[in-house]
């Protein structure tokens, strides 16, 4: 991209008008580069910004019209666009080959089975009170 402070165009001219394929560098340092009819974009055109975000669509009469391409360094944007202006939501999409992707090796876990425990209990008589609990054996001494 260059780096300009003026506005140039690098294309066809008929009768001084600018007329064909080209690109035209505006002031602000963005670039449009595409078809080009009575002086204006026309048709698929790319539109470089200075801070490297790219745009790639449909200019109608210099106008952003229709479906439309935002590209950043990170991820890009799908819009309609209706008169230069974005119309709903859009879409957005992630370049997953800048991102390191951690995907856990497949671990196989075989179910542990154990053997049930039997429980028994004893009827509790109406009226009686429950047995206190007992308290867990104590291990034995070491030596």
């Amino acid at each position: 991209m260059r780096n300009r402070t003026e506005a140039y165009f690098n294309g066809e001219w008929v009768n001084n008008i600018r007329h064909g394929p080209g690109e035209l560098g505006l002031k602000n340092g963005n670039v449009i580069k595409g078809e080009f009819v009575n002086n204006k974009p026309q048709g698929e055109c790319t539109i470089q910004y200075k801070d490297n975000t790219l745009f790639v669509g449909t200019l109608d009469r210099g106008i952003v019209q229709g479906k439309g391409r935002l590209f950043t360094p990170e991820l890009s944007f799908e819009y309609e666009f209706v008169d230069g202006k974005r119309n709903g939501d859009g879409v957005r999409y992630v370049d997953i080959a800048k991102y390191e992707l951690f995907i856990p090796p497949l671990v196989i876990v075989e179910p542990v089975i154990e053997e049930p425990v039997e429980v028994i209990e004893e009827p509790v008589k109406k009226g009686a009170k429950a047995a206190p609990a007992k308290a867990p054996a104590k291990p034995p001494a070491r030596k």
